[in-house]
């Protein structure tokens, strides 16, 4: 064998191991991609089961917010209706033990205290009136007046307490002593107004009573509804 020959011979070998190591290398690749792809394949798929785990942290997070959102939101209810009920039994409580002034129209007339629960700083006015005839709207015709009031103060009245007012313009302070009243000439109302505290709070009393001579008494109506109120 020539030299020319050996050498072509060595090149060939070297051609075919050159050949053999590319394809070791790219068998190697292919295996490493191989590999890797299943890698990546696991990976992608724990990375969506931790995405899904996530989201049912946070729906469930959520739901714990709602939760004590609505339960916020429940018991600001529950204590509202127990600051209502506690309001409307202290209002009730108030009503029935308090103060209640009032005028007792009849002979005598005297205001007194009807409550169970004393009035403080009870001030009063009262005005006896002679008049032509009978008024259809008292609360009207009164604004249009400029009769002498009898005003008096006084600082606690007690429950059951009265404080009378007499007659300080008719003949021996009763109205049928009266001639003109008893000859029905003239006739009789005593009008009048009350303002006192009870709970901290003020209250009025306006009452109005026609004198009737038969009936020796007031007629608390006969124009005088307009004018009586109570609060």
């Amino acid at each position: 064998m020539s030299g020319f020959e050996r050498g072509t011979l060595r090149w060939a070998k070297v051609a075919v191991f050159m050949s053999a190591l590319a394809a070791i290398f790219v068998c190697l690749q292919w295996w490493e991609m191989h590999e890797g792809g299943g890698d990546t394949h696991k990976l992608a798929e724990a990375a969506d089961k931790q995405a899904t785990k996530m989201e049912t942290m946070s729906g469930a997070a959520d739901k714990i917010r709602d939760s004590a959102q609505t339960m916020a939101a429940q018991d600001q209810r529950i204590a509202d209706n127990a600051q209502k009920s506690l309001d409307a039994s202290i209002a009730a409580y108030r009503l029935d033990q308090r103060a209640w002034m009032q005028a007792n129209v009849v002979w005598p007339p005297a205001i007194g205290n009807s409550g169970h629960t004393p009035a403080f700083n009870v001030n009063y006015w009262y005005s006896w009136v002679l008049n032509d005839s009978e008024v259809n709207d008292v609360a009207k015709w009164w604004k249009t007046r400029k009769e002498p009031k009898t005003i008096n103060q006084i600082a606690v009245m007690f429950p059951t307490q009265t404080n009378g007012f007499f007659n300080d313009t008719l003949e021996n302070s009763y109205p049928n002593n009266h001639p003109e009243v008893t000859g029905h000439q003239k006739v009789v109302y005593l009008i009048g107004e009350i303002t006192y505290w009870t709970f901290h709070k003020k209250h009025t009393t306006r009452f109005c009573g026609l004198w009737v001579p038969e009936g020796k008494g007031f007629n608390l109506g006969r124009g005088c509804n307009t004018w009586n109120h109570a609060d």
